[in-house]
């Protein structure tokens, strides 16, 4: 529960659900939380060194998590939220 990797699927959860009612709203293309949900992959390195360059843990997840990510998906991470 309190590891990092935890905490990051935690995240991830908030972020797939924001894209869902997006989708429910009709603001984002049906299916693209699903669409994120099957290619992200967390790296709990690569989000930490990631954080050692940006000095911003958010920032660095969502860099991360986004890189694997096409264009036309990684566009949807995020939107509409805030730190």
């Amino acid at each position: 529960l309190w590891t990092d990797e935890a905490q990051y699927q935690r995240w991830l959860t908030v972020e797939l659900a924001a894209i869902a009612a997006r989708e429910e709203l009709g603001e984002t293309p049906r299916g693209t939380a699903e669409a994120i949900r099957s290619r992200v992959v967390i790296s709990v390195e690569a989000i930490l060194e990631r954080e050692r360059v940006s000095d911003h843990d958010v920032v660095a997840f969502i860099e991360t998590v986004t890189e694997g990510l096409p264009p036309e998906l990684a566009r949807w991470f995020r939107t509409g939220l805030t730190s």
